[in-house]
């Protein structure tokens, strides 16, 4: 199932790294219960190093037929925790962390998500630098980076915070990507809201030959987060 071009944007758009060997691992069997619809969300995707695999389910079935099911799966070594109208379930499998999210929709229906992650694998590499390989803002720290496969497509997000402002901040990039040969194709400014007034946020659009970077510039609590995607 292909990620919405929202989703891609915000937690994955051109890689400028080759993939690391993170995501030769041989990833065990998810088990799933007769009972649940699953659909692949992405099969190849690193957060901050992490490669994981990312499933949805939908069943016909109560929270507790789910649990029922994985407590039997995995002989009762699970651990559980409920966060708000979430069960959350983990189980680990060797390296890997087995993680099963089931929110309650109706009496008889649940919805959630699986995801596997060598959580528990010693690989130097997922104690790399993250943001390495991209120029950013000179004191910029680097929050998430993320690396996917989707539909044929390689992506890479960041999300940095920075004290400078949104205006400061997208003048900056816009420079830097212009100098490198970037080609921009969207500026735009925050709209007035009614009874907020302007938003300051600013989108930023690049193309360079196959590739494409957007932007996306916001200020929250004395800092700026800027969400570049890589595309290719």
């Amino acid at each position: 199932m292909k990620m919405s071009v929202f989703t891609r944007m915000m937690v994955g758009v051109a890689l400028l790294l080759p993939y690391h060997s993170l995501w030769a691992f041989e990833y065990p069997e998810f088990p799933a219960a007769d009972f649940m619809e699953v659909k692949v969300v992405a099969e190849n995707i690193q957060y901050n190093h992490l490669p994981m695999r990312i499933f949805n389910f939908r069943s016909g079935q109560s929270v507790e037929a789910v649990r029922a099911f994985y407590n039997d799966e995995w002989e009762g070594e699970i651990a559980e925790k409920d966060v708000e109208r979430w069960k959350i379930l983990s189980h680990r499998e060797g390296d890997f962390l087995l993680t099963v999210q089931i929110r309650k929709e109706q009496e008889l229906a649940t919805h959630g998500t699986l995801s596997i992650a060598p959580v528990f694998s010693d690989s130097p590499e997922l104690d790399e630098e993250l943001g390495r390989g991209v120029d950013t803002m000179p004191g910029a720290k680097v929050i998430n980076d993320i690396q996917s496969v989707d539909g044929g497509k390689s992506s890479r997000t960041l999300v940095l915070e920075h004290p400078d402002s949104v205006q400061r901040t997208a003048d900056y990039y816009s420079a830097l990507y212009e100098r490198q040969g970037w080609n921009r194709t969207l500026s735009n400014v925050g709209d007035l809201v009614p009874g907020i007034g302007q938003v300051d946020v600013r989108a930023l659009g690049f193309q360079k030959g196959s590739r494409r970077l957007d932007m996306a510039f916001s200020r929250k609590e004395g800092k700026t987060y800027t969400v570049m995607v890589f595309v290719e």
